[in-house]
């Protein structure tokens, strides 16, 4: 039997990313956001997002799900969506983003 469910990204710059996972796949949350991770590397690879993907791996290790087990996730709603987030301080990401395309002068 597939056990899928909906995950989504709760972050700034990568909210609304969701994909379908298999729980037959996963054994943990942390499988969950792993899994998740790869997915979105992997689009923004084959996009050439170069600067989101250094954004992403800098905050990989502040991705968590709030208040679940992974058992809570077997027995969810199939229509509920399960969020990842971030709550790092992208605010000096951003700036350096902007710094970044636009060059040191602002220019």
């Amino acid at each position: 039997m597939v056990y899928l469910r909906t995950f989504q990204f709760s972050h700034d710059l990568f909210w609304g990313f969701k994909r379908e996972l298999d729980l037959d796949e996963l054994e943990s949350l942390q499988d969950c956001i792993d899994m998740m991770y790869i997915k979105l590397h992997d689009f923004l690879n084959g996009e050439d997002f170069e600067i989101l993907i250094k954004t992403l791996e800098k905050s990989r290790d502040n991705l968590h799900i709030h208040n679940k087990t992974f058992g809570d996730i077997l027995i969810s709603d199939i229509n509920e969506t399960i969020y990842i987030c971030d709550h790092g301080d992208v605010t000096e990401d951003r700036n350096n983003i902007v710094q970044t395309i636009q060059g040191p002068s602002g220019a």
